[in-house]
């Protein structure tokens, strides 16, 4: 049971390449749109980072068990902390371009700064790692796809968690980053890599593109995740 969560300002429409790729090869799975994202919305600016992750522990606690949770960017650690109050139910994280973060720490406090939602920035905003492989016609579709993300979610630290969640299977998909760049980071000590050096077990998947390869690479993502199944 793969549970795909989007990444800030997306919804489960996002997924819907990576979809039709997991139902042609028989893998059980949902998508989400988080609260704040729906469309025809109005209470973006209300929505919190709790809000976020109550809003898939619920969907995980639906399943018996065997679930795998799937984030991308912002929803990776989004993801790790659902699966803290569900440890018995997630077989394993999937982070899609992202990384889990610990108690106290927010996503992106620098972005939410004096404001209560955020609109998807212009894409001078982004580093050019970001943008590998985003042609026109992606870079429109996501453009057109994107709603205004809920500012708390990014500027809120994330809660206390019980320590269960470290020993949950963790892989991290690695686009704009390689792997082993990657583990080079966390064995420096980088701060926000803190929580990844106290997993347990944790694994890679080299997937080289941009920062949404559910859109420049949906084929190949897809098979990352079937691997996993």
């Amino acid at each position: 049971n793969f549970i795909l969560v989007p990444g800030f300002w997306l919804t489960a429409e996002s997924w819907s390449d990576v979809s039709r790729k997991l139902s042609a090869s028989g893998v059980d799975h949902v998508a989400l749109t988080l609260p704040g994202l729906e469309r025809g919305g109005n209470n973006a600016r209300q929505v919190r980072l709790v809000d976020h992750i109550e809003s898939v522990r619920l969907v995980v606690e639906s399943f018996a068990d065997d679930v795998v949770l799937v984030g991308h960017s912002g929803a990776g650690p989004i993801c790790h902390a659902a699966a803290a109050q569900a440890t018995d139910k997630v077989r394993r994280i999937v982070h899609v371009d992202t990384w889990p973060l610990p108690p106290g720490m927010a996503i992106n406090s620098d972005m939410a700064t004096g404001t209560d939602i955020i609109e998807l920035p212009d894409w001078s905003v982004f580093e050019p790692e970001d943008l590998v492989d985003m042609n026109d016609h992606i870079r429109d579709r996501l453009r057109r796809e994107s709603l205004p993300q809920p500012a708390a979610v990014a500027r809120d630290r994330f809660p206390a968690m019980d320590d269960c969640r470290l020993s949950v299977p963790t892989t991290i998909i690695c686009c704009e980053f390689s792997s082993e760049q990657f583990r080079k980071w966390v064995s420096a000590g980088d701060e926000r890599l803190a929580e990844v050096a106290r997993l347990h077990d944790v694994s890679y998947i080299d997937l080289p593109t941009g920062h949404w390869p559910q859109f420049t690479k949906p084929v190949e993502l897809a098979a990352a995740l079937v691997s996993l199944a």
